[in-house]
């Protein structure tokens, strides 16, 4: 277990070269126009199909977000999110739960908001019926998983920024967990 981790975390700081074409293959498809992955194709289908999504949907919107420019890249800050963090840990949720629909209106696949966002949606017992986020939230942990088993460098799950790292290490139970 211990060596998973270390692996893992090296995928962060030392591309390999199979990761170089893993991008370049997405970066190719999420920018040509005619491609099913096409990014702001698969953002109008996050808005108006999410329930279709699909785990290359996901992934190509993931990984895709590297290769965007202005609305569509990724953004250290986001706006709302700080507030958003501290409405879903207060346990306000009902206002957690409107912000983070905001963020996810700019920002679709951001893990830590759909993480949080579900959470609050579930003690609640708010229905998930028009934005179908559990779904959306577990095709884009279903892509990333399939990018490797962590058990090498060559191996290593790839992931696009820190904050999901730590998404990702709760979810496979790295937290607060077991060492061996």
């Amino acid at each position: 277990m211990k060596f998973v981790r270390l692996f893992f975390l090296l995928s962060l700081t030392q591309p390999a070269i199979s990761q170089n074409d893993f991008l370049n293959n997405i970066g190719n498809s999420v920018k040509d126009s005619s491609s099913s992955f096409y990014y702001p194709s698969l953002l109008n289908k996050v808005k108006n199909e999410p329930q279709e999504l699909t785990i290359e949907d996901c992934m190509n919107l993931y990984y895709g977000q590297v290769f965007q420019k202005g609305d569509y890249s990724i953004t250290l800050t986001i706006p709302g999110r700080m507030e958003f963090d501290q409405l879903a840990q207060s346990g306000k949720c009902k206002k957690a739960v409107t912000l983070g629909y905001e963020i996810l209106e700019d920002n679709p696949i951001e893990l830590t908001t759909l993480l949080h966002t579900i959470t609050c949606m579930n003690k609640n017992k708010i229905p998930d019926t028009e934005y179908f986020l559990d779904h959306r939230f577990r095709k884009v942990l279903d892509a990333i998983l399939s990018t490797g088993d962590g058990k090498t460098l060559e191996t290593a799950i790839k992931l696009v920024n820190l904050d999901d790292d730590y998404i990702l290490k709760g979810i496979l139970g790295f937290i607060g967990g077991d060492e061996n």
